[in-house]
């Protein structure tokens, strides 16, 4: 983890940390995600499930630190891989923050903001998506002009 002296430098900053706790940072903390939509192609249309699961997966596991993960980031990088006249419809972004023995989860709307326990914020977690976790669903339309 590369960045671990940039997470200790935010949790040490003036007023960041709490008084009298002295805190060592050694990793960041796992936020693990899952994504579904809906993909609206043109009859006949081959979509390659696995390559667009990888496609999302390796999005969200690429964003740095203190980067935002948007639900309608996601439905613009599917728009670019699917054929000509397919749309995303119903997509749903979990997120898992797993800060104790209990997992935290909430649904995403819009912006991933991590932001409900404490030194559980976007400058502290590091975002994973496994591949599996990435469930589409087709359906086929009339192609459009």
């Amino acid at each position: 983890m590369p960045h671990i002296k940039e997470i200790q430098d935010w949790v040490l900053r003036c007023g960041q940390t709490p008084i009298g706790l002295d805190v060592l940072v050694k990793g960041a903390m796992p936020v693990t995600t899952s994504f579904s939509a809906v993909l609206n192609t043109p009859v006949g249309t081959e979509v390659d499930f696995s390559h667009l699961q990888a496609k999302v997966s390796g999005y969200i596991n690429n964003i740095p630190f203190d980067g935002v993960l948007s639900l309608s980031g996601l439905i613009a990088l599917l728009h670019a891989a699917l054929p000509m006249g397919s749309y995303v419809s119903d997509p749903a972004l979990f997120a898992t923050q797993w800060l104790s023995e209990e997992a935290a989860a909430f649904h995403v709307r819009d912006r991933l903001t991590l932001e409900s326990l404490p030194f559980g914020t976007n400058r502290t977690c590091i975002l994973y998506c496994d591949p599996a976790e990435v469930v589409f669903s087709q359906k086929w339309i009339e192609a459009r002009c």
